[in-house]
């Protein structure tokens, strides 16, 4: 293709010169040249063709690649913008929840230049302590802080200045806008290099009602102590080789020294106590009474003693002091014993005087009729109703003695439990009261059977059934006799329409010898009722009246099941 454009190139040129001048020799060497020059043009050009193809090749290689770098950035780009987005709304939820941690918390965020100057107090600062922001940033921490606490915070925050590593902790009062002081608890952390905070740290929190609570705890605990100490009981805890670990209570009344007792072994105060051990380790719960030589003094305890569940193989202990009791146990049995003599005395006492004043007064009534006997017929008017008046007194006087027996013996008398049916018993009982025609008695129907000391109760009802128809004035005397049965007990009544007791008398007439009516009027010995209360109460009982005048009157007594 070259050689061809040369040729054409040279056929040009010849037609431009004639033949004579083409013959010319400077001519044909300017033809030559200028083949030469295109020649060479022909070759730069050819060169140049070769280098632009491939610069061009290189250059849609360097766009694909370009090309193919722009999307994969593009995909980066998308991919980081996306995360950063997710990361972005992480950082603002994370954000979210801490503001809100640190707006609701109760917990107070502090934060403190190097000289203590207040740069930032959560919300829960100014809620507890009633400041505004403008009264407290800005000032300094200290001028709040109480005059006796602030020696000790100041120390503190020092040594967290000067050792930032380090956390410290402090409790400390810090006043109100009222005057008054909370008291705080707090933890201090040195972030002055960190520049997002470039500050002290201080968490603290309003311990006031903790504190409260605290010195309530101790004030109980000392009264408790108090009353312990005051209380014959020694509380204890032995350990697995038998020593005293913990004494508390009465050790100092008790004559002992906690302080002595601690590592002691139990046997050297209670002797004995060894042999239980084992049954207290077994689970076993149970009592027993040792002897402790305290201070050259026997003394006598009941100890409790049970495992300590909270330390297996430990036990703990209460010895209660029972010296007193067990004085008192003896003397009681000496008393006792005293007054079964005297009641033994007593008896025979009552018998003989029984014997020695009956005698002289039957003496005197059969003397009184043998008189009448001799003169009868002489004696008239006033000395004949002497003589009757005369046996009269004497037949009282006998009622009082055998009253006064009966009395001594109420409630001493013990019988043997038996069956009673009560309807037929107190049946029986008014038959034995033999009562006029016109008294009405009734009785209760489906009373119980009831096992029970059957004197001591016959005792009591007759009492009171002969006493609601001996004083009964009206013109239809009626008794009625009801129970009542209750968890423990029966409750019995006897009732009558009388002219009833005015409650002033209601004490009185429980008491011996004690009558509301003349004995002229109503023989009676004021005997019959004490009789009463006495069996009753001997018996765990008691008795009661309810009346007033004119209304009739109700007597009450309980009697155990």
């Amino acid at each position: 293709m070259d050689k061809k454009r040369h040729r054409l190139l040279e056929r040009q040129i010849k037609k431009v010169f004639s033949e004579e001048d083409l013959e010319h020799k400077k001519l044909n060497d300017f033809i030559e040249s200028v083949n030469d020059a295109y020649l060479g043009f022909e070759d730069d050009h050819k060169q140049s063709e070769r280098t632009l193809e491939l610069s061009l090749n290189e250059l849609f290689k360097a766009n694909k690649q370009l090309n193919d770098s722009k999307l994969l950035l593009e995909n980066t780009v998308q991919e980081r913008t996306q995360e950063l987005v997710k990361a972005l709304e992480r950082i603002k939820e994370s954000e979210h929840r801490f503001r809100n941690l640190v707006q609701n918390s109760s917990d107070i965020i502090t934060i403190l230049d190097k000289e203590g100057i207040i740069k930032y107090e959560s919300p829960s600062f100014f809620r507890i302590f009633g400041y505004s922001e403008k009264e407290i940033l800005g000032k300094s921490a200290f001028q709040y802080i109480h005059p006796d606490d602030l020696g000790k915070v100041q120390e503190q925050f020092v040594k967290l200045i000067q050792n930032p590593e380090e956390i410290v902790s402090v409790e400390f009062r810090y006043k109100t806008t009222e005057g008054n002081y909370k008291t705080l608890e707090a933890i201090g952390n040195n972030l002055l290099d960190n520049d997002s905070i470039a500050g002290i740290v201080v968490n603290s929190r309003d311990i006031e009602d903790r504190k409260k609570a605290e010195a309530e705890i101790i004030e109980k605990s000392q009264i408790l102590n108090g009353i312990l100490s005051s209380l014959p009981v020694l509380i204890y805890k032995i350990n697995k080789e038998g020593k005293f670990t913990e004494v508390a209570g009465a050790s100092k009344s008790l004559g002992l020294d906690d302080a002595s007792l601690l590592g002691v072994d139990v046997k050297e105060q209670f002797p004995g106590i060894h042999e239980n051990i084992p049954k207290a380790l077994s689970g076993e719960y149970f009592s027993f009474v040792l002897t402790s030589s305290m201070r050259g003094s026997t003394k006598y305890f009941e100890n409790f003693l049970f495992e300590d569940k909270n330390s297996k193989g430990n036990l703990i202990g209460f010895a209660l002091d029972i010296t007193e009791n067990k004085k008192a146990e003896k003397k009681l049995k000496e008393y006792s014993n005293d007054l079964e003599k005297i009641n033994k005395e007593l008896d025979q006492f009552a018998y003989v005087v029984s014997h020695d004043l009956k005698a002289p007064l039957r003496a005197i009534n059969n003397l009184s009729q043998w008189i009448e006997e001799d003169l009868e017929g002489v004696l008239e008017g006033e000395t004949a109703q002497n003589f009757e008046l005369l046996r009269g007194r004497v037949n009282r006087m006998e009622a009082l003695i055998n009253g006064i027996l009966e009395y001594s013996r109420a409630g001493r008398m013990k019988f043997n439990s038996q069956s009673v049916a009560l309807n037929s018993f107190i049946e029986e009982i008014v038959q034995n009261l033999a009562p006029a025609d016109n008294v009405k008695i009734t009785i209760q129907p489906g009373m119980p059977s009831i096992s029970t000391e059957k004197v001591a109760l016959e005792q009591v009802f007759s009492n009171l059934i002969s006493n609601a128809i001996k004083y009964n004035n009206s013109p239809e005397p009626a008794v009625n006799i009801t129970y009542e049965e209750l968890d423990k007990h029966y409750k019995f009544c006897v009732e009558d329409n009388g002219e009833g007791i005015a409650p002033e008398f209601h004490d009185k007439i429980f008491v011996i010898f004690q009558t509301l009516q003349s004995r002229d009027k109503i023989e009676s010995t004021g005997v019959g009722l004490a009789i009463v209360k006495k069996i009753v109460e001997d018996k765990n009982g008691t008795v009661w009246v309810d009346s007033d005048k004119g209304k009739g009157t109700r007597f009450y007594f309980t009697w155990h099941k």
